[in-house]
């Protein structure tokens, strides 16, 4: 599914423009971040530029970073998580977080 926005900015003399808050808001970019730039024909593609992570390494990291993970049985969290972090990398994947 593909999500269509327009927005108009201005170039300053310098080569800056802001991207709209409406389209941070709907992609997820946050202050900080970087994005790429890539030149499509005569179309300026921008995007996020994010580490992408599997399930398991995901579910791995926050293994050893969350105390309440820790102190369950694994099997019961790596049944519920691993579907829950499944369904997150596939939203993130088709471009569907807020």
């Amino acid at each position: 599914m593909m999500i269509s926005m327009t927005s108009k900015t201005k170039i300053s003399s310098q080569g800056r423009t802001v991207i709209p808050v409406e389209i941070r808001e709907k992609i997820g970019i946050r202050e900080g971040e970087e994005v790429e730039w890539a030149l499509e024909g005569e179309v300026i593609v921008v995007k996020p530029v994010r580490e992408e992570r599997t399930p398991d390494e995901i579910i791995e990291y926050l293994k050893n970073h969350l105390v309440e993970i820790r102190g369950v049985q694994s099997k019961a969290v790596s049944i519920d998580m691993k579907r829950r972090m499944l369904d997150e990398w596939a939203r993130r994947k088709l471009g569907l977080t807020q």
